[in-house]
């Protein structure tokens, strides 16, 4: 179950930023530059978060503590201005983010 939730996950979001690419979905006009530029590995979390893992899981994956993992994914949300991981993504794709 938790396979099948990781894919629809990475379908969305490559779908979503397929669709922001081409035009055929445009970023709102209230979206915001971010105050703050994201570090490198707010970038990398970010990046696993578009992916639809947990935690736990990109703490495994880039070797550091779970703990880590939540002190970043806070502040991913604090400069977006997002208040939970799927807004924060769906508005990173919006801006023209891309994972790859």
């Amino acid at each position: 179950m938790f396979y099948f939730i990781t894919l629809a996950t990475v379908l969305a979001a490559d779908a979503l930023s397929r669709a922001v690419a081409s035009g055929c979905i445009i970023p709102e006009a209230e979206t915001k530059p971010l105050l703050e530029p994201l570090t490198e590995r707010e970038q990398e979390i970010l990046q696993e978060m578009a992916y639809g893992l947990r935690n736990d899981r990109i703490a495994q994956k880039l070797v550091i503590t779970e703990g880590t993992v939540k002190s970043h994914v806070h502040r991913i949300l604090q400069k977006f201005g997002c208040e939970d991981r799927t807004q924060v993504v769906v508005t990173a794709l919006r801006m023209g983010w891309s994972s790859r």
